[in-house]
């Protein structure tokens, strides 16, 4: 953003965080959209392009000021934000960008069903592949096994001394045999529900529905894929060509070292994304971004959401690694 598009982003943020106390505030995110348009017309121009286009698979936005003496303390746990008026005004502005995507969602078993997520280091945290790991958080599919999985992930950094970077990888940048490309194409693949999603349901780990990795265009693919929950196929053919789909994906992998006010918007049917890992110091200055699942269409969640204004689902449905 340019210094004038900063001060409209500022300006405008600054005055909804004085008139909500949160962007988790049911009035704030009935108008959040609505809000969005008083954004600058560049920023909102760059996040339809990348909603609509789909001739890039992230948009990277900086500019946005943030203050770390503001901030306090990093959290040491989810939830444990001291004052969230600390960063009402960044969580403001970067609310806004996402909703020009489409509508941030929640899980009911994700950070207590909040919107906003944060992505922190939490000591004791198992090494398993979640936001409080310390180890590198291998690329992946957000929700890869959900149907109503995020078409967006966004991430927004507060503070990152050590410039741990967040990675991804887009669909249109590698090259497939064509045969791989058919095989893939094809329901002989199985993805697995991630930790947090078993915790209500812990029937889903096995669950016996095959996926195909690749959908809708041939031309120009969605994916969806976790290589770290997959199933490895007991199906040669299907096994080697889902190898070299995660060995290109692999090789065109790109570093986006985030500064403080940076925010990144991934495709997540286009991309998959990951982290480099950290050696937290749990002093209070650690790593912090702020993460955002957001969907184009809430309709079709709608069974597994309280009313057609809520954003927060609920559950994983049966077969739920069956459904596109």
């Amino acid at each position: 953003m340019t210094a004038s598009e900063i001060a409209q982003a500022t300006s405008l943020a600054s005055e909804l965080a004085k008139s909500f106390p949160s962007t988790e505030d049911s009035e704030f995110l009935r108008m959040s959209r609505i809000y969005a348009e008083d954004l600058p017309r560049t920023l909102r121009v760059a996040l339809n392009r990348l909603r609509l286009s789909e001739q890039t698979a992230a948009c990277l936005i900086s500019g946005f000021p943030v203050e770390d003496d503001a901030l306090g303390p990093t959290p040491s746990r989810f939830g444990g934000q001291p004052s969230p008026a600390s960063t009402l005004e960044p969580d403001t502005f970067f609310f806004l960008c996402g909703s020009l995507l489409g509508d941030p969602i929640g899980w009911e078993t994700q950070q207590d069903g909040r919107l906003m997520h944060d992505s922190i280091a939490v000591r004791g945290t198992p090494r398993v592949q979640v936001a409080a790991q310390r180890i590198p958080v291998a690329w992946h599919t957000e929700d890869a096994a959900h149907p109503c999985r995020a078409d967006y992930v966004g991430f927004m950094c507060l503070r990152d001394e050590l410039s741990s970077a967040t990675t991804y990888a887009s669909v249109d940048q590698i090259r497939l045999d064509p045969g791989d490309v058919d095989i893939l194409f094809q329901p002989r693949f199985l993805i697995q529900a991630d930790d947090p999603h078993l915790a209500i349901d812990p029937a889903s780990a096995h669950g016996t529905a095959q996926i195909s990795v690749l959908f809708g265009d041939r031309r120009h693919p969605y994916l969806r894929l976790d290589p770290y929950l997959m199933v490895e196929p007991d199906d040669p053919p299907a096994s080697a060509a889902l190898g070299r789909l995660i060995e290109a994906l692999q090789q065109h992998l790109v570093a986006v070292p985030l500064a403080p006010g940076d925010a990144l918007f991934i495709d997540n049917y286009r991309a998959v994304h990951g982290r480099q890992g950290f050696r937290p110091r749990f002093d209070g200055t650690d790593r912090w971004l702020k993460g955002l699942n957001i969907a184009r269409d809430l309709r079709k969640s709608r069974t597994l959401r309280g009313g057609p204004d809520e954003r927060v689902i609920f559950g994983l449905p049966a077969q739920a690694a069956g459904i596109g």
